[in-house]
């Protein structure tokens, strides 16, 4: 059974949407012209948005993940099924 891309991508994707958000922050931080407190401020907020990101990123991996088992657990069941009709056990 070959093994589906877009699967494999996700570790990935996620390590590189949480590597973009450091660096993000620590850009905003070198170049912002915003106060210390302005800038804390900004940064707690992209920090919120890409941890939703990051959530719902999780969210559809997981939906993924429950598709691809119920859908494995289905083709062993016909699998099985096929077998003892060929083997007589049914």
């Amino acid at each position: 059974m070959t093994e589906d891309p877009r699967q494999s991508a996700w570790p990935g994707l996620m390590a590189g949407l949480l590597v973009g958000a450091v660096v993000g922050a620590v850009t905003a931080l070198l170049f912002a012209p915003k106060s210390g407190e302005e800038t804390r401020e900004t940064l707690m907020e992209e920090m919120r948005e890409r941890l939703g990101d990051l959530r719902d990123g999780v969210e559809q991996v997981k939906a993924d993940l429950t598709r691809a088992a119920e859908a494995a657990k289905a083709g062993a069941r016909d699998g099985a099924a096929r077998m003892r009709r060929q083997v007589g056990l049914e």
